[in-house]
């Protein structure tokens, strides 16, 4: 059968196994085809890392499955430590570690629902709300995420590309001026640069460009249809 290996950087390698060979004989011809040495390969499969004396079929990993393959850096940690670093890091991973009272998401939430509930109630609701939010998030697989992040990127560049089309300037417009120009050449270089970046800043730095260039249009219309 073929099974899917991922890099977490670079593209999925098919590869021909068997359902009764053993991780460890999967990560031979991932270090035949990829030149990953087997010491250093970590393969993980809806969320579980793969032992390397178990069989593919113990996981039930049939055709077409993807793996996910990290490479370590300690080559030498064994299992029990291996076992201890992806525990502690799925427990670093938890909704509210590391956020502060102050400005954590539970902390505006709180703030919200107590407009609406007792203090009391307000809790209770926020309580059941973060242990339903951390129960889908540990459910998550690696795949879920990918898909998660190309769907959000594909709408970002779907309402970039619709933002060029609208604000894209026309010959002939007659009110059309030098305001229109300046606030299209500020537009042009805020989506220029989220599209290189796609970082959040940039991204709402890019949407308040698109706001001025609405605003400025606006006002260059009315002012022709004044005159």
């Amino acid at each position: 059968m073929y099974i899917y290996v991922k890099p977490l950087k670079g593209n999925a390698t098919e590869i021909d196994v068997s359902s009764s060979h053993s991780v460890l004989d999967v990560k031979q011809v991932i270090t035949l085809q990829l030149g990953i040495p087997v010491t250093e390969q970590k393969l993980v499969y809806q969320g579980k890392s793969l032992l390397d004396n178990k069989c593919l079929q113990d996981y039930n990993i049939r055709e077409g499955a993807k793996l996910f393959l990290f490479r370590k850096k300690d080559s030498d940690a064994t299992p029990a430590e291996r076992r201890e670093t992806i525990t502690s890091t799925s427990q670093s991973c938890k909704v509210d570690a590391g956020l502060s009272d102050t400005t954590s998401l539970w902390h505006i939430l709180k703030q919200f629902l107590t407009r609406h509930f007792t203090e009391k109630d307000a809790e209770k609701v926020l309580y059941q709300f973060k242990k339903s939010l951390e129960s889908k998030l540990a459910s998550l697989s690696l795949d879920d995420i990918e898909r998660l992040a190309n769907r959000k990127l594909g709408l970002m560049e779907s309402s970039i590309t619709d933002d060029i089309v609208r604000f894209k300037k026309k010959s002939g417009i007659p009110w059309w001026n030098d305001y229109c120009a300046a606030a299209k050449k500020a537009h042009q270089k805020a989506y220029t640069q989220v599209r290189r970046t796609l970082h959040p800043d940039d991204w709402l730095a890019y949407k308040r460009q698109c706001t001025v260039v609405k605003r400025v249009t606006r006002q260059a219309k009315r002012a022709y249809w004044r005159n």
